[in-house]
């Protein structure tokens, strides 16, 4: 049975109320920390909330639509990305990136993650693009690359990872059975 425990949300700027992010999440509490904490490797979204926390500000997370599936809340969140496209809201949604990232055979959500699989493929290092996801806590899980030569998991962070990512990665580690590393910024 699917579950229904998925929500639509925004992020809002307190100044003046503007939407400037669309989401979806089945834990909203540690989505929102996540946001806070600046390293989702969305450097627009993480620059707002960056502007904010200088002037003692946070984000807003409004919860628009709740009880769905993963594939209704997606649905729902790309219904409420183009809403506010063709309204002239700038939003800082990747998706919304006209420029298709690819490499190798691969799309990237990323360019960042684009930026790693360079790296990786001019040193030699086989790697695999969000490799099937691994069921942690009922929900499916997908770090960024998986090293086969290595058997070892890699996150990639714009900045150091914060809490909430480390706990991710630690479930993924027992989980999995294989190590995880975090790697951060640009190897280029």
């Amino acid at each position: 049975m699917e579950l229904h425990d998925f929500s639509t949300y925004f992020l809002r700027d307190p100044r003046d109320n503007s939407v400037f992010y669309v989401g979806i999440t089945n834990n909203p509490d540690r989505r929102y920390q996540s946001h806070v904490s600046q390293i989702s490797g969305n450097y627009e979204k993480d620059a707002r909330i960056q502007q904010l926390a200088k002037l003692g500000l946070l984000p807003i997370m409004d919860v628009v639509e709740s009880g769905q599936t993963k594939v209704q809340a997606r649905e729902r969140e790309t219904y409420w990305i183009q809403y506010h496209r063709q309204r002239r809201i700038l939003i800082t949604n990747v998706s919304q990136n006209p420029k298709i990232l690819e490499f190798n055979g691969s799309r990237f959500r990323l360019a960042l993650h684009m930026e790693w699989a360079i790296f990786f493929a001019e040193l030699g290092i086989a790697y695999q693009y969000q490799k099937d996801g691994i069921r942690i806590k009922g929900s499916l899980h997908f770090p960024e690359f998986w090293l086969p030569s290595e058997e070892c998991w890699v996150y990639i962070r714009s900045q150091q990872p914060s809490r909430y990512d480390e706990e991710d990665a630690d479930d993924l580690l027992k989980a999995s059975k294989h190590p995880y590393r975090f790697y951060c910024g640009s190897p280029l």
